[in-house]
């Protein structure tokens, strides 16, 4: 709504969300605090823990802590190769891993 405090909106849909999905393309990390600070609050988060699944986009190639931090990877990320994926392959695979991920946390 205007007026409403940007940070306190997306901390609030943070807060009543189940899972946290987030899609990262090359450079995304160093170049939006924003998805920096959303990622850091699910990784410290009890409320989401087994719940962040990072969609990787455009990945072929990568270091590991240098393009990705390995935290990222020890999260079950879903590769989309080319970024032309078909998005409903995107989204079976990233509810595949979601359902993993909540059944694992029962």
């Amino acid at each position: 709504m205007p007026g409403d405090n940007p940070a306190n909106v997306r901390g609030k849909a943070l807060d009543e969300s189940d899972l946290f999905v987030a899609l990262i393309t090359r450079g995304a990390l160093d170049e939006s605090e924003l998805l920096r600070g959303e990622i850091q609050y699910a990784l410290t988060s009890e409320r989401f823990e087994r719940r962040l699944i990072p969609v990787l986009v455009d990945f072929v190639t990568f270091q590991a802590g240098k393009d990705v931090p390995w935290i990222l990877l020890k999260l079950n990320p879903v590769y989309v190769l080319r970024p032309y994926d078909e998005f409903a392959e995107v989204i079976d695979r990233v509810r595949i891993v979601a359902e993993q991920q909540i059944n694992a946390a029962h």
